[in-house]
């Protein structure tokens, strides 16, 4: 890594392990620091960030940003991660002065480094960059009318036997449509109940006895 300016590398996603142009769905930008620590952060890792790079990471899409704090000896480490497209990305900077060179971030726990969660954050990173999202600022009183009438979506990639599990332990992004029929995103939200409803048609002997239950 730190041969590509700015970021340390990326992740390519495919659709497929047929690793192919044809199955090739995106790749995430990744930048990747590490510390030295007396005793590992909790559930979430504090980092101050270069300023001059969260910006540059804003007006090139976005970024999957890992910290690895590490003690030594022995040699045991922790990986921490934060998700940062432009809306996130937006937020942090709105807050920084004109002389600010570091801005603090707060790092989620990667529970599990194996492949198979690291490319699920990538295969949604992926996701919410490729959707439309145009940009307008949406009052709070307007979110509040949109939040009643469910006029809400979210999309996302889990395990489908995790889903239940990823809805209620995930930030989410939540979109709605414009008067254009474009995804406008309204913010990030973690649902605190899930219902789930099925419609199924019951027949006998080919005639239908309910449509729905």
């Amino acid at each position: 890594g730190g041969n590509v300016p700015l970021y340390d590398g990326s992740i390519t996603v495919f659709s497929s392990s047929a690793q192919s142009n044809e199955n090739r769905v995106g790749a995430v930008a990744v930048q990747v620091k590490g510390k030295v620590v007396n005793s590992f952060s909790a559930e979430i890792c504090k980092y101050d960030a270069d300023v001059t790079s969260l910006r540059r990471y804003n007006d090139e899409g976005g970024v999957m940003f890992f910290v690895v704090e590490m003690k030594d000896p022995p040699m045991e480490k922790r990986v921490y991660y934060a998700v940062l497209h432009k809306y996130e990305l937006k937020e942090i900077l709105s807050g920084v002065k004109v002389v600010q060179i570091r801005k603090r971030l707060h790092l989620r726990l990667l529970p599990d480094t194996d492949i198979c969660n690291i490319d699920l954050l990538c295969r949604n990173f992926v996701i919410q960059s490729k959707l439309s999202t145009p940009e307008i600022t949406i009052s709070e009183q307007d979110k509040i009318g949109i939040y009643k009438t469910r006029n809400i979506r979210f999309s996302f990639i889990a395990p489908r036997n995790q889903i239940l599990e990823y809805l209620t332990n995930s930030e989410l992004y939540a979109y709605t449509k414009d008067h254009y029929g474009l995804d406008v995103l309204i913010g990030k939200m973690t649902p605190n109940h899930v219902e789930l409803h099925r419609n199924a048609v019951v027949t006998i002997n080919g005639k239908v006895f309910y449509n729905s239950i």
